[in-house]
């Protein structure tokens, strides 16, 4: 899924495809491998085209990384205060 993603670029993604993306990264096992770095970037790409999200998506986006960041320890306090 990593290198998928890294092909076609994580700012290229339409906002159902990340919205997906993230969904899928919140329901994985918390075993699953997880690229950090591939995170961060989808998250920009979130911020910086978030106008274009309707406000189905933008709830399942804040729903996936959520449930993300509360199986792995992620900090979603910045993330959050964005959203």
């Amino acid at each position: 899924l990593g290198r998928a993603i890294a092909a076609t670029g994580e700012a290229n993604l339409a906002p159902s495809e990340l919205c997906r993306i993230i969904q899928a990264f919140g329901y994985a096992p918390q075993a699953a491998p997880l690229d950090d770095r591939q995170l961060q970037r989808l998250l920009k790409a979130f911020a910086s085209r978030c106008r274009e999200y309707n406000n189905e998506q933008l709830m399942r986006v804040i729903y996936g990384y959520s449930k993300l960041a509360a199986k792995r320890g992620l900090p979603a306090q910045r993330f959050l205060d964005f959203a």
